[in-house]
């Protein structure tokens, strides 16, 4: 990865003169949630997710011993196809390891790892695993996993999350909704087959952010058929942007709000980022392309992403900024989340 000082110093900004702003309408607003995509909705979004969002409790109230939750120390191995976890309180990591499987109404604390997989080979450990697709290295991942209304917690007692490189969530073949992710390196690594909406990622860990140059909530790397809906993203936290450049070698800081990269021949299609609202702090609102700006890979429309971007809102304070090396094939109605004036990469 480059360097965080190279990467600032290449970020574009964008800048729509007010003579020329143009605005769009803005009619997302789901039920689910009732959430809007501007700053100031972050704590709509706070209370509509995770499981406050569903079962009206805080996280301090059920680790306090809130009634209702069955508590289970140490890592969760889940095992049985068809297994459904409910009302969970869960201080270890999650390994799915069978088909079928629903977590929903629960929260897990940790910042230990797992891995998951119906065969896991590979290295694929994160908070909440359900495997690996790789049969180069006999790794079958989970299928057909739901999450709904989970909060996943690994900043720890003091906030500032593991002094590692971490990942929240890492699956394919998962459906996610009212997820509430914070305290990791990256929020979720989302493989392929995935599906997350009306979900809050926010606070990258700032301890990772001293030992790694690589961090943000949503992580694509040679994805495929990833349905990214109505999310909030907001990156770090006060400490975190405090700790920017201090990493190895000038790096640390946020990579942005939403990394995407293609960079092997099994990058595929049918990726969608749709009504977002993304917040990159001090890095991109997204970022992306190939190693070392040479693109590595020639996908099914020449050289562009095979992303489609519509109707997302940029937080201002980054100037709705976007890096990447290679062209975006869809790039439709993304805004100023203040002024709602377009934005361009």
């Amino acid at each position: 990865m480059k360097r965080r000082k190279k990467i600032v110093a290449a970020v574009t900004a964008v800048v729509v003169a007010a003579a020329a702003i143009t605005t769009v309408a803005i009619t997302n607003q789901p039920a689910s949630t009732g959430c809007l995509l501007t700053a100031a909705s972050e704590s709509c979004w706070q209370t509509h997710t995770g499981v406050q969002g569903s079962t009206g409790y805080t996280q301090a109230q059920i680790v306090a011993g809130q009634p209702g939750f069955t508590h289970k120390v140490g890592d969760l191995i889940i095992t049985i196809p068809g297994t459904v976890i409910d009302h969970y309180y869960v201080e270890g990591c999650v390994a799915i390891k069978a088909d079928n499987v629903t977590i929903k109404n629960s929260l897990i604390i940790t910042m230990n790892a797992c891995a998951g997989g119906v065969q896991p080979g590979g290295a694929n450990q994160s908070a909440i695993s359900g495997g690996l697709e790789d049969a180069s290295r006999g790794a079958v991942a989970a299928k057909n996993v739901t999450l709904s209304y989970v909060t996943v917690d690994g900043s720890g007692v003091d906030g500032l999350g593991c002094l590692c490189d971490n990942t929240g969530i890492t699956n394919y073949n998962i459906t996610a909704d009212h997820l509430d992710v914070q305290g990791y390196a990256k929020g979720a690594y989302l493989l392929g087959n995935d599906k997350l909406t009306e979900s809050y990622f926010h606070n990258v860990s700032p301890n990772a952010e001293l030992v790694g140059d690589h961090l943000e909530p949503i992580f694509l790397w040679d994805s495929s058929n990833i349905t990214i809906d109505h999310n909030f993203f907001a990156s770090q936290t006060a400490q975190g942007i405090a700790n920017a450049g201090k990493g190895p070698n000038g790096t640390g800081g946020n990579t942005a709000g939403i990394f995407m990269k293609c960079d092997f021949a099994n990058c595929g299609s049918n990726i969608s980022i749709t009504q977002n609202y993304i917040r990159g702090d001090t890095g991109a609102g997204m970022y992306g392309g190939s190693i070392n700006g040479a693109p590595n890979y020639q996908g099914p429309d020449g050289y562009n992403l095979p992303f489609a971007i519509t109707d997302n809102a940029f937080d201002p304070h980054e100037k709705a900024t976007i890096l990447y090396w290679v062209t975006i094939s869809t790039w439709t109605n993304n805004f100023n989340s203040e002024t709602k004036a377009l934005v361009y990469p």
